[in-house]
């Protein structure tokens, strides 16, 4: 095989992978929603998709390293530098992991402080708590997991990343499905 051949089936490759991935994800995503709704009720699944919302802002503070790490993880690759992309990969893994702290440190303050400022009272008030406490902890695991992902990117382990997505979602439909078998799409 030519090496255009090669370039050609690894950019099919990948992109086929990437397509698959995205739409299991969003397939599980969207079978999650009437499961989750059908089991807390509307009131609660409001207040779980706001703090969701909330804790999307946290990523915003990785301030595009993941981009910056595929970026020379693939450059050093390419140049055969791996001490200088070993070093690199062992910069930003120690930068998530403090991301990743704060993120708890924060999140856990604040689903401690939020109800009081949104109102929240009761029941309502300790399912805010918690779900803002989960949320922080989601990010600090998805800060974690960034710079893995980010060097398989760098290394063009395009089918791999999405793999490892889409088990995600849908190990997170397994873990949110209705196990008395209650609920029915009709």
């Amino acid at each position: 095989m030519s090496g255009e051949h090669a370039v050609a089936r690894r950019v099919a490759v990948g992109t086929a992978s990437n397509a698959l991935g995205r739409i299991v994800s969003v397939v599980a995503g969207i079978s999650d929603n009437p499961i989750i709704v059908h089991a807390v009720g509307a009131t609660d699944y409001g207040t779980w998709i706001l703090i969701a919302s909330i804790a999307a802002f946290g990523t915003l503070f990785e301030f595009g390293m993941s981009a910056g790490l595929v970026k020379f993880v693939a450059e050093h690759t390419a140049r055969d530098e791996v001490d200088q992309a070993a070093r690199m990969v062992a910069v930003a893994a120690w930068l998530y992991r403090l991301i990743a702290g704060l993120f708890v440190v924060v999140g856990v303050a604040l689903a401690m402080t939020m109800p009081a400022i949104l109102g929240l009272d009761g029941e309502t008030a300790d399912i805010a708590r918690a779900l803002g406490t989960i949320a922080s902890l989601d990010l600090a695991i998805t800060m974690l997991s960034l710079a893995p992902l980010s060097v398989l990117k760098g290394l063009h382990r395009f089918p791999v990343v999405n793999a490892i997505q889409a088990s995600r979602a849908v190990l997170a439909v397994g873990l949110t499905g209705d196990p008395c078998g209650e609920f029915s799409y009709t």
